[in-house]
Formats: structure tokens, sequence, C-alpha cells
């Protein structure tokens, strides 16, 4: 069942038995919803507190800015999640929005369940804690970003954010979309990646992005 193989893959049951997860989920109910390119899927006027678990398809994190402006902070595909923040924090504070980019399906989990998988096993409080770590890490990473004084320490920041968010070294990277995430304009983009490039730290193509030397990137940021 792809609904299960997919749930069961992610960090909520990461390191539990399977026969474990299996008695867990069944004591639980997931609805599963398909949303079509450019719907949102979920956002701080969504009126239900889930979870959400990507399925299928690709959607889009968006922060959006007071004066109307958006900015791009993260992409998840299958297995990927969103919402675990705003439903421990009761349906508050859900500062992003996330917009299907493509046809997704997503599975929702509601509060009560969640909640209740936590007090279930000591073992999914602890993931749920290491996720939010994570995250904390990977919205600093983002801050440091946005904080630099010129675009390439913006990149520099963006790309070691993104890497160990994604626990990758190689990632898609779309140069127009991480222009605005950075707030740098894109001729600015492309000498700092020629830069970084020249100095063997990363390469790139149409596409993806590969991180050469991550250390070396890291001291270029200090």
């Amino acid at each position: 069942m792809k609904l299960e193989n997919i749930i069961k893959n992610t960090f909520i049951f990461e390191d539990i038995s399977t026969k474990e997860t299996i008695s867990l989920m069944s004591s639980v109910k997931f609805n599963t919803r398909l949303f079509e390119r450019g719907d949102v899927i979920y956002s701080k006027d969504t009126d239900s507190c889930e979870i959400g678990f990507i399925i299928s398809g690709i959607c889009e994190v968006i922060h959006e800015h007071g004066d109307g402006t958006k900015t791009p902070l993260n992409k998840l595909t299958p297995g990927g999640t969103f919402g675990i923040i705003s439903v421990l924090n009761n349906g508050n504070d859900f500062p992003t929005k996330i917009v299907a980019m493509r046809k997704t399906e997503v599975a929702f989990l509601g509060r009560d369940d969640f909640i209740y998988l936590i007090r279930s096993s000591p073992d999914i409080a602890l993931n749920v804690a290491e996720f939010l770590a994570g995250r904390v890490s990977f919205l600093n990473g983002k801050v440091a970003a946005f904080s630099g004084t010129s675009c390439e320490e913006k990149l520099i920041s963006s790309i070691i954010s993104t890497a160990k968010s994604l626990g990758k070294l190689e990632f898609p990277f779309n140069r127009k979309r991480t222009a605005e995430s950075i707030s740098c304009g894109r001729a600015s983009l492309y000498r700092a990646m020629e830069s970084l490039k020249s100095r063997g730290l990363i390469d790139y193509d149409n596409k993806k992005i590969y991180i050469k030397d991550l250390n070396g990137l890291e001291r270029t940021r200090k």
C-alpha cells in the first residue's frame, strides 16, 4: 500500500519496529486529498489543525511578507511533512503557505491522533523532538542567508542550509527561485556561483547543484 509504505518511512516512525508501526498506524485515521497545480494545500487560514504527509507530487513552502512579496523556502516531495509546529501549538503560528507545484496527493493526520501517537510511543516523541531541532537549525540557516552582507555569503548559507536539511551534497537547484529567496539579483547570483565553482567548492548544471567541498564552504562563510 502506497500510503502505508510512505508514512511508515517518514521521520515519525524512524527506528520503530514494523510490528509496532503497523499497530500504531492502525489506531489513527489518515485522510487523503488530491490537489491540482497552484492549489493552496495549507496556510494560516486553513480551518483544520492537521499534519500533512506528501504521498505523491511536489509542493512548495512559501513565506508571504506583509508587502505582498513571497519568498520560497523549501520544496516537499513524497515523504515530506508539514504542519507539525502548528499542530503542537494548537493551530496557531503557521507563517507559511504550502502550494501544490503539480498534482499532489496528501495524507492528513488530525491533532488528536498525532498527540495520541506521541503519548503512545516514547520513540515517536523522541523522533518529533529531533525533527523540531532540525527545523530550528534549518531556519537558522535561512536567517543567516538573509542576513549575509554579500550575495556570495547569502548563497553559501542557503546551500549549506539546504544540504544539511536534505542530508545530501547534491540537490535540485533553481537559479531564479534561489535569487528570489536570498534577495539577490540573478546576475549577482551567477557571479557568486561562478566564484564558488572556480574555487572548487561547488559545481552545477541547469537543474542541480553539487557540493564538492562542504568544509570549504563552511570556512568561507565564517
